[in-house]
C-alpha cells in the first residue's frame, strides 16, 4: 500500500454532475463495488504525488454516448481516506492539475468535517510500480 496526502480543494461540482448518472453509478458499483456518493472530494496534491498517481496500476471504465453528447471514461484504483473505503478516479476528461479525485460511499466533507486546506491522507490498494524510467539507466545485474 502505499500513501499520498495532500489539501482538500473545492472543486467546479463536475464531479456531483457525472457521479449522478445513472451510468457512472452502475459501473462503479459493478466495478469497485459500491454506490458512489454524488460528488468527489478534491485533494491538492504535488508534482510528487500525481507522478506516483500516473505510476500505479489502474483500471478503467469505459465512456459513453448519449443523447449525442459523449461522455468519458474513468481511470480508477481502490484507496482509502480515514479507513473509509473508496477509489481514486482519474477523468479522461478533466480541467484538474495536481488534483487527486477520490470517490466514496458516503460524504467525506461531512463525515469528517473536512475544509478546504484541511489535510488529508489517501492510501492506495496497490504497490508503486512505475511505467517507464525517464533520465536513469537501470543498474546492471
Amino acid at each position: 500500500m502505499i500513501s499520498i496526502s495532500g489539501h482538500v480543494a473545492s472543486g467546479l461540482g463536475k464531479g456531483e454532475k457525472f457521479l449522478a448518472m445513472d451510468y457512472y453509478k452502475a459501473r462503479i458499483r459493478e466495478e469497485i463495488g459500491f454506490k458512489p456518493f454524488e460528488g468527489t472530494l478534491n485533494v491538492r496534491i504535488n508534482k510528487k504525488a500525481m507522478t506516483v498517481l500516473d505510476n500505479i496500476n489502474k483500471k478503467y471504465i469505459p465512456g459513453f454516448s448519449k443523447d449525442g453528447t459523449a461522455f468519458g471514461g474513468l481511470y480508477w484504483a481502490a484507496a482509502s481516506l480515514n479507513k473509509i473505503d473508496g477509489a481514486i478516479i482519474i477523468p479522461e476528461k478533466t480541467g484538474h492539475k495536481n488534483i487527486a479525485e477520490f470517490i466514496a460511499p458516503l460524504n467525506l466533507r461531512k463525515q469528517f468535517n473536512l475544509k478546504d486546506n484541511d489535510k488529508v491522507n489517501i492510501q492506495i490498494k496497490q504497490e508503486f510500480q512505475p511505467t517507464q524510467t525517464v533520465g536513469h539507466q537501470q543498474p546492471n545485474k
